[in-house]
């Protein structure tokens, strides 16, 4: 992702795609389980996703929908699960 936003506004060019769609979940979802150290040396990658969140669409498709029993879920220590996730990826 980081090379592809490094050409270009979106994942596929200067507009917004069916790619960037499909990618929105699973990196929303990364940084919601502490895991936004992945793109914390991948600066195209945390530009997109400002750019996503900032599209009406974000909030209509997505934001919208979490209950406040769903946003429970993702309430819980983010430190220590971002270093457990760091030490995951070194040992791998």
């Amino acid at each position: 992702m980081e090379a592809a936003l490094g050409r270009s506004s979106y994942l596929v060019g200067d507009k917004y795609s069916l790619a960037d769609v499909a990618a929105t979940s699973y990196v929303n979802r990364a940084e919601m389980i502490a895991m936004e150290g992945l793109w914390e040396r991948r600066p195209h990658v945390a530009d997109w996703l400002r750019r996503i969140r900032s599209r009406p669409s974000y909030d209509q498709a997505i934001t919208a929908y979490f209950t406040d029993a769903d946003k429970e879920r993702f309430t819980f220590p983010r430190e220590e699960t971002a270093q457990k996730v760091q030490q995951i990826l070194r040992v791998n």
